[in-house]
């Protein structure tokens, strides 16, 4: 019954994923199609000869590598943190992308696709995807749904820094159930983590609590009893971490090792900023989708501009002071969303409201702030 139950919530989320991903879709050959309408406005290019229809039907094949490459990168099967998730749908899309432009190009369909379309596509596709897959499982995770319910195993103190920092990052969707401690543990501490038991009954807590997930954090006490215990609940559970015992270790960038001889793992972490190669294709990338976004952005735009004119008055965009690469000072835009009299009304509020003075000096923000 348990294992029904896995698969029936595996293939669900697979299924609201891919509907998202599939909306996303559709919406990007609509913004894609209108985008290179308004093109051929602008610019002095060959009129668009197809319906929008078209795309859709005609050319599903497009969408058929775009779903392939999303499943193979384990969009469907892996939960991310958001940036990573981010990177692979990245990925996905540009594989892609590289594929079916390099299909109609070397095949000489460049009469039958219109391949300006296909790029503006690809830039869309990724903003939208990405877009939709934050809101679906925000919603899904806010009420419940698919969460993986988890134990932390470990030392009690490390085992509440890691617990929070997973509740923290709710893109993955886990559930915190309680923490399994290596030894009996007399700690007294109010945290909103339950104490579950020792290692010794791991077994029996995974069967108890649902738990499908766990996530073990390094012990020289416990390396290889560790191994021993994570061979015998593999298999009652679909997800196993395991986690170095230093905290606080920032892994960006970092790729995972391993000695041949003695087989002991570690992390490279790379700065990959350093790289030349790197920064000027990323300075192309950002010129070439500035260039491909700049008609959509603008009508997003005029429409920020208008709901900020008539919603107060005062200029639609704020000038700031930032500091830039090298120590530069530059000067940077936003859209204005605090009255223009904000100052004011923040000492109004200060000198006549004591309990927000206390508040405005234990944190420098305001719950209910009259300037905004």
């Amino acid at each position: 019954m348990n294992l029904f139950f896995f698969n029936y919530k595996k293939i669900g989320y697979f299924f609201i994923l891919f509907a998202s991903d599939l909306l996303a879709y559709l919406l990007a050959l609509f913004f894609a199609y209108e985008t290179r309408i308004i093109f051929q406005e602008i610019f002095p290019i060959v009129p668009l000869q197809f319906l929008l229809s078209y795309f859709v039907f005609e050319l599903w094949w497009i969408g058929a590598i775009y779903f392939i490459f999303m499943l193979s990168f384990g969009l469907y099967s892996r939960k991310f943190p958001f940036w990573k998730e981010a990177h692979e749908i990245f990925r996905a899309t540009s594989f892609a992308f590289i594929l079916v432009f390099a299909f109609i190009s070397l095949g000489k369909k460049s009469d039958d696709v219109s391949r300006l379309t296909v790029v503006i596509f690809w830039f869309y596709s990724f903003i939208l995807i990405l877009f939709f897959r934050y809101i679906v499982k925000t919603l899904l995770y806010k009420y419940k749904m698919f969460l993986e319910n988890t134990i932390i195993v470990g030392d009690y103190l490390n085992a509440i820094k890691i617990a929070d920092a997973f509740t923290r990052e709710s893109s993955l969707g886990y559930n915190i159930i309680g923490i399994v401690t290596l030894n009996k543990t007399n700690y007294k501490k109010k945290t909103k983590y339950k104490i579950l038991g020792e290692i010794s009954t791991i077994e029996q807590i995974v069967v108890k609590e649902k738990i499908t997930a766990a996530i073990f954090l390094g012990s020289s006490e416990y390396v290889y009893d560790m191994s021993t215990i994570i061979g015998k609940i593999q298999l009652m559970l679909s997800q196993i971490m395991v986690m170095s015992s230093g905290v606080g270790v920032a892994f960006s960038n970092a790729q995972t090792m391993q000695t041949l001889t003695t087989r002991l793992s570690y992390f490279h972490i790379n700065n990959n900023i350093k790289s030349f190669l790197n920064r000027v294709l990323k300075r192309s990338l950002d010129l070439t989708i500035a260039v491909i976004a700049f008609p959509f952005f603008l009508v997003i735009t005029c429409i920020i501009a208008f709901f900020i004119k008539i919603g107060s008055s005062g200029p639609v965009f704020y000038s700031q002071k930032r500091v830039g690469r090298g120590g530069k000072t530059i000067n940077i835009l936003k859209f204005r969303s605090m009255y223009k009299d904000a100052d004011k009304r923040l000492k109004e509020i200060l000198e006549n409201d004591e309990k927000a003075r206390m508040e405005w000096e234990k944190s420098f923000k305001l719950k209910n702030d009259p300037r905004i």
